[in-house]
């Protein structure tokens, strides 16, 4: 349905000033009509800061963790984050451990697309693929599935971990040193 999108003389309270406001007010409204079709296909998302304290491996073999987090709200201070009382965590108030997203291609071969045996170690010996560190801060999203039941994920990267070779020293190779 069409509104006429102005008026030139005014019913009473319905002014030309007026109804430009309601015309201007209807257009917004219709402007963000597709948030609320993403909404109801449960593309909805709330956002907050939550600090990771925690994982579970629920499967050895693939390197996927479920993350255990409290809320948490940015102090003053540029780099500091305190736990909001009373707030959401993984174990009260509905809560439930978290998924990185990034970590969802994990296959027991592969992480991030990365070669890994079944302990999580990259083919270069000595390193390893790990998960989250306790203490991250992340940007939490408390979503639905495709159940529709609540459940919380952040996108945050893995960390890898290990110690670079030995490097060649003094030894002669196609005629140069090294």
């Amino acid at each position: 349905m069409s509104i006429k999108p102005s008026i030139s003389r005014g019913l009473g309270a319905l002014t030309p000033s007026a109804w430009k406001d309601i015309v201007g007010a209807i257009d917004a409204i219709n402007e963000f009509k597709p948030q609320y079709v993403s909404q109801a296909e449960a593309g909805d998302r709330k956002m907050f800061y939550a600090r990771i304290t925690g994982a579970t491996q629920p499967d050895a073999t693939i390197r996927r963790w479920a993350y255990t987090w409290t809320q948490v709200r940015r102090d003053s201070e540029a780099y500091s984050f305190t736990t909001v009382s009373g707030g959401l965590t993984s174990a009260t108030n509905g809560g439930k451990p978290a998924v990185n997203t990034l970590e969802t291609g994990n296959t027991t071969t592969l992480a991030y697309g990365i070669v890994v045996d079944a302990s999580g170690n990259l083919t270069t010996v000595g390193w390893v693929f790990g998960r989250v560190p306790d203490n991250a801060v992340v940007e939490m999203f408390v979503v639905r599935d495709s159940s529709g039941k609540t459940s919380f994920q952040f996108t945050a990267p893995n960390n890898i971990t290990g110690a670079c070779p030995t490097p060649f020293t003094g030894q002669n190779l196609d005629g140069g040193t090294y």
